[in-house]
């Protein structure tokens, strides 16, 4: 009986696809890259558009002392928003404005217990909606 090499050739066959494919280190590596891309854009977007709202720099909300009020309330909500709308760990929401968890958790909670005012909660009902929206790329600016 006479070897065809047919069992052979499908062996290189499946060697050769095996070399071509990335190593699945360098696909969950390019994953992470991604995410974290996507995460800073989330950021810088939430950022922008809290500081244009209330008319403070950006610099100002990620300034590492209080400031001023308006600053401080501007910084507390995107801190939220960053949160609730993008399942962001408080540590991660922390490291973006230069503080630690427990600094978002206080803002977050601060937040909490301002909506009870129905206009802030209107507010912030509306801040959340937009940030959502233009995450999706519904509204252009």
């Amino acid at each position: 009986m006479r070897d065809d090499g047919c069992g052979k050739h499908e062996v290189r066959t499946e060697l050769h696809r095996l070399t071509l494919a990335p190593p699945l280190r360098l696909v969950r590596a390019d994953l992470r890259r991604s995410r974290e891309i996507q995460r800073a854009s989330q950021v810088a977007m939430t950022q922008e558009a809290i500081a244009g709202v209330f008319k403070v720099p950006v610099d100002e909300m990620r300034a590492p002392t209080r400031r001023a009020a308006p600053v401080a309330e501007a910084r507390q909500i995107a801190m939220y928003l960053m949160h609730v709308v993008f399942g962001m760990s408080l540590s991660a929401v922390g490291r973006h404005f230069g503080r630690d968890r427990t600094t978002a958790a206080h803002a977050c909670r601060q937040i909490e217990d301002r909506r009870d005012d129905h206009d802030f909660d209107v507010l912030v009902d509306r801040l959340e909606f937009a940030i959502r929206a233009i995450e999706q790329g519904g509204l252009r600016q």
